[in-house]
């Protein structure tokens, strides 16, 4: 009797990786793949905040009934519509509308943290929470879009003392200057990061135009055109030495010795 390879991994680990696979898989209509590492990510995080704020609002309730705790407390408001809103946003992100999703996902993690911040009023330092919002619109939308929201939700909190008679300009002065700061730079590495991918994309791009013009190229002057790797000693044929010694595409090897096995004797010296 065999046992398992130790690289292998455990049968229950494995099925497990197949169904997080399955219930992140992105919409067959999202090609580029970008955006379906993007609509994967998403996927993947809702998933897991649907989880966890399944499980949290289990406790809560057992919580509830045997402590006896008042159920309109602000963290049951939270949970138990947030466990709703979570679920359908998590569908939404797997059809092919999966940045609306992203953008109901930060919208409502933001109405989420405000709603908490007035409603319990006990520490300013909730306020930086909202750095969320600019972190998860970083990583689905456009800078720009990015530091749309992100003055939105400056005025937010400049409008927090309206809303909540609990707090007052003065202290909330560092959580802005927080929010302000962390912002911009993540605003700043977006901007970064967008710049290379285009500048990735229109390389990617080239290589790719100029690859097709050589093999249009060598396919119309029917020539055997070989590149010889010295240092793994291999050979690279393109589509000639198919139609011009009519070997098979399974028939050409890499191996410099399928070359020089086919030379003549006297071609050898």
């Amino acid at each position: 009797m065999t046992s398992p390879s130790a690289s292998e991994p455990h049968p229950f680990t494995a099925r497990l990786a197949r169904l997080w696979r399955r219930l992140t898989e992105p919409h067959p209509a999202i090609v580029e793949p970008g955006q379906r590492s993007r609509a994967r990510l998403l996927s993947s995080l809702l998933l897991g905040l649907t989880v966890l704020t399944a499980l949290l609002s289990i406790l809560w309730l057992v919580q509830v009934r045997q402590l006896g705790l008042p159920r309109p407390d602000p963290y049951g408001l939270i949970l138990i519509p947030g466990l709703g809103m979570l679920t359908g946003v998590y569908l939404l992100s797997r059809t092919r509308h999966y940045k609306v999703a992203a953008l109901s996902f930060t919208g409502l993690g933001i109405i989420l943290i405000l709603f908490d911040i007035i409603a319990v009023r006990e520490s300013t330092l909730d306020i930086a929470y909202l750095i969320f919002g600019v972190l998860m619109s970083s990583l689905f939308f456009s800078w720009r879009t990015t530091t749309l929201i992100l003055i939105g939700l400056m005025l937010s909190v400049i409008a927090l003392p309206w809303l909540a008679p609990g707090l007052t300009s003065a202290n909330i002065g560092n959580a802005e200057t927080f929010l302000a700061v962390i912002g911009l730079l993540i605003i700043t590495i977006a901007a970064l990061r967008e710049r290379d991918l285009r500048r990735l994309e229109a390389q990617t791009r080239t290589l790719a135009e100029s690859e097709l013009r050589y093999r249009l190229a060598t396919r119309a002057t029917n020539d055997v055109i070989w590149d010889w790797d010295l240092a793994a000693n291999t050979v690279r044929w393109n589509e000639g030495v198919q139609s011009v010694f009519g070997y098979r595409a399974d028939e050409v090897e890499a191996a410099i010795a399928w070359w020089q096995d086919r030379l003549h004797l006297e071609d050898r010296e």
